[in-house]
């Protein structure tokens, strides 16, 4: 099943729309086959029925009317996703574009032209360097006894889960989590979940781990959204990441961010 159906599939008819407060109203749906129809507009012709996509990234900025549609938004498009379904439907038409790669980014604005769509793209045809320092973040325990109350984000890539050090059954290290929880919390997985920076749109993600049945949430100004091992979920400062019972708030330095 193809990304796009899969997010139909998991929206539903009753959990797709936004309220944004007018009649002109896009569902996520239709922002990405709006977004994904426009971009393929852009295969051009070679001759002797060969297609070409003459770039190499395509970045789209996505207007959200509130706070609410904006998380709804992050949370619901994501750029990798994108980027294999535009790769599919180009691949569909003859062209060859696998090293082709789709930026997001959801911005807050005030829309005055309600008939106006809500996206906008821009073509490159070399990628942009973009930065990749990345900005001091951390977690703080609020609820659950961990080795530490407090851990400072100094890598990419964190693991979060139960006990420091989780081993096979034969024996062997399987991996060292950075923030770990004790024994005694049994509702936090040995592997519950890790966070990812991504230097490209300079955001960190959190993700479900694939071997935790017990799940992630992430609670951010009163709502729940799930979080799953593939998606995941972008974090903004403040956001509280709910581990079975334990619960830890994610601060970034926005200082310097745009």
């Amino acid at each position: 099943m193809k990304p796009l159906d899969k997010l139909e599939k998991m929206l539903g008819s009753a959990f797709r729309k936004i309220p944004a407060g007018g009649p002109q109203t896009w569902e996520p749906i239709e922002i990405r086959r709006a977004v994904l129809q426009e971009m393929g507009e852009r295969v051009q012709s070679k001759g002797g029925g060969e297609y070409v996509f003459p770039f190499a990234e395509v970045a789209v900025e996505i207007n959200a009317r509130h706070a609410e549609e904006q998380q709804t938004l992050e949370a619901l498009l994501d750029a990798a996703e994108l980027t294999e379904e535009l790769r599919s439907q180009l691949a569909g038409r003859g062209c060859k574009a696998d090293n082709v790669t789709v930026l997001i980014d959801v911005v807050q604005i005030e829309v005055k032209d309600d008939n106006a769509k809500p996206f906008r793209i821009e073509y490159r045809r070399k990628r942009v360097m973009h930065p990749s320092v990345r900005p001091p973040a951390r977690l703080v325990v609020l609820q659950g006894s961990a080795t530490e109350k407090e851990l400072a984000i100094d890598r990419d890539l964190v693991y979060v889960g139960r006990l420091s050090e989780v081993k096979s059954k034969a024996g062997g290290l399987e991996r060292r989590n950075d923030l770990a929880f004790a024994d005694t919390e049994t509702t936090v997985s040995r592997k519950h979940a890790c966070l990812r920076y991504d230097p490209i749109v300079g955001k960190f993600r959190v993700y479900n781990d694939p071997a935790c049945s017990l799940g992630t949430q992430v609670f951010r100004d009163g709502r729940i959204i799930v979080c799953d091992s593939t998606r995941g979920v972008q974090l903004r400062s403040g956001d509280e990441l709910h581990l079975g019972n334990a619960q830890i708030r994610f601060e970034m330095d926005t200082t310097d961010s745009s």
